[in-house]
């Protein structure tokens, strides 16, 4: 029975994938296996008739993987996990991910486990990965750059025209007298004018758009900013705003220019579409995963489901004298975050907008407090998002 026991404890061993050398006491092999051997490289008998320091140390090459033997041995520990690379003697390159395990029993030594492992082809696929997902990206780039450039061109190119078309219909305005006629056909012209020359300010706005610069910042600053901000449009036609606030984090990391931007877009869309002469507004903010995310629900009309699906897209209006680029910047907004937006809605029952922001990349600038949120969002009044 015991010949029994070890011949199955070492088929155990020789059929595990990865590499097994066992090192006692005293210094010397007592357990290797196929796998070890031929990750390292070397004869299997050549390793179990060996002590570990003639094995390993007089090999220059491979001085971190040497490295991890001499301080598992002479600092034993429960286990530890290294990467290191490692040159075979014939002259083969190879990552390895090697578990050092001190073995005991109360306190009495017996022995160190080393269990091996050949990252090489692994580690290749992740670094292949890893450079197709950067050339994605920076072709996404040069591409988004590019559009970007093709839209500002196109807006420059229509705003001198834009303004000489509503001039002129301004000055003709003036002069027509009272045909009541030719008044019409005018404002008509005057009218088409500006909502053109408001179409070429929001492309413009939109393809000016940069990078997110994520910050740490105080969410109850952020939201009184915007509260601030819409409330004082809000005065601007003669209606309030009724605000609830619910900050369940206190921080968030995000950019507070392009973040305010982003609100304001939201709740300048909900001011635009509110009929009573008072907007209610309710915020919160919340942890979500390894973000932020804020909910902004109103008691409005709410939005068609047939409209639901085309919120997002670029001059998407119900309203003859919008663009519709305000939904369209804030999701580029989120993108910016690495986060997203999305909208629940339906006729009578308001609109429930949910943004959700990750953790980011480090800051990328210094903390700002409240007051020098302010300062930041000042740049940008009330309903240019």
């Amino acid at each position: 029975m015991p010949n029994l026991d070890k011949a199955v404890f070492r088929y155990l061993v020789e059929s595990l994938p990865v590499g097994l050398l066992f090192i006692s006491p005293k210094g010397g092999v007592e357990l290797v296996n196929a796998a070890m051997a031929r990750i390292l490289g070397l004869a299997e008998e050549r390793i179990a008739s060996a002590r570990w320091a003639d094995l390993f140390l007089e090999s220059e090459a491979n001085e971190a993987f040497n490295d991890i033997l001499t301080e598992t041995v002479q600092r034993p520990a429960e286990r530890l996990e290294h990467r290191v690379p490692y040159l075979t003697p014939a002259g083969e390159r190879k990552l390895l991910s090697v578990i050092t395990a001190f073995l005991h029993d109360h306190n009495r030594s017996q022995g160190l486990m080393f269990i091996v492992q050949d990252m090489t082809e692994l580690n290749a696929v992740y670094e292949r990965e890893r450079a197709a997902q950067r050339e994605m990206a920076r072709l996404h780039a040069e591409r988004l750059e590019g559009l970007n450039r093709l839209s500002m061109s196109v807006s420059h190119q229509i705003r001198n025209p834009l303004t000489a078309i509503g001039g002129n219909a301004s000055s003709l305005l003036r002069r027509v007298g009272h045909d009541p006629e030719a008044r019409q056909r005018i404002e008509t012209v005057l009218f088409e004018a500006r909502r053109l020359e408001a179409m070429t300010k929001a492309i413009s706005a939109f393809a000016s758009l940069g990078p997110a610069k994520i910050r740490t910042v105080s969410a109850a600053g952020l939201l009184q900013e915007a509260r601030q901000r819409v409330e004082a449009s809000a005065a601007g036609r003669g209606k309030t705003v009724s605000w609830q606030q619910s900050c369940l984090k206190p921080e968030m990391r995000v950019d507070p220019v392009l973040f305010a931007q982003a609100l304001d877009a939201v709740l300048q869309n909900a001011l635009d579409f509110c009929r009573e002469a008072e907007l209610r507004v309710e915020v919160e903010v919340r942890p979500h995963e390894a973000g932020t995310e804020v909910r902004i629900r109103d008691q409005g009309p709410g939005i068609a489901e047939a409209d639901l699906p085309f919120v997002f897209d670029p001059f998407f209006t119900t309203r003859p004298d919008a663009v519709g680029m305000g939904l369209t910047s804030a999701k580029r907004i989120m993108v910016e975050h690495r986060g997203l937006i999305e909208v629940a809605s339906g006729p009578g029952r308001g609109v429930e907008v949910t943004m959700r922001v990750n953790a980011g990349p480090p800051d990328q600038g210094p903390d700002l407090g409240p007051d020098e949120q302010a300062d930041a969002m000042s740049i940008r009044g009330p309903g240019e998002a």
